[in-house]
């Protein structure tokens, strides 16, 4: 009868075990998606800073290359690539070179898509899947992104 209980005993520990382990993994999980979109914020903020100050020297918006390779760059070599923090970032810029839009899109996965202009105008997927932006957006979000809290 006593071994009966502690098997029992054994299994409902075991169980309630693997259940803490189980919520932990999610919320770590969760913990390093936050910390990832954070850096992917941080670079988008940089890049759009660092437009404005280029723009203050040049009559129109860079693209990430002019950005990076410049006498004194304006952005680390790694992100005037194109690729950091699991992200593609892109930089289009009007004809006119008056107003630009950059766009930072997972290259795996799944995650959410970010949007930002020279406005400030920060913008999130509303799915995590990729959104295509074509366009600027005049102080507003595109299609399937909505103003990122």
């Amino acid at each position: 009868m006593a071994d009966k209980k502690v098997k029992a005993l054994s299994i409902v520990l075991g169980m309630l075990f693997l259940t803490i382990l189980a919520i932990q993994s999610y919320y770590f999980q969760q913990s390093k998606k936050a910390a990832k979109e954070k850096e992917v914020i941080n670079a988008l903020m940089k890049i759009v800073s660092m437009e404005i100050q280029w723009k203050k020297r040049h009559p129109y918006y860079a693209n990430l290359s002019e950005l990076g390779s410049a006498r004194t760059a304006y952005i680390s070599p790694d992100l005037s690539k194109g690729v950091k923090y699991g992200y593609g970032f892109s930089v289009t810029v009007s004809r006119e070179g008056n107003n630009f839009f950059l766009t930072a899109i997972p290259v795996r996965g799944k995650g959410p898509s970010f949007y930002i202009d020279e406005d400030g105008v920060l913008c999130v997927s509303v799915k995590d899947t990729h959104i295509p932006v074509k366009c600027h957006y005049n102080k507003s979000c595109p299609l399937g992104y909505s103003g990122y809290k």
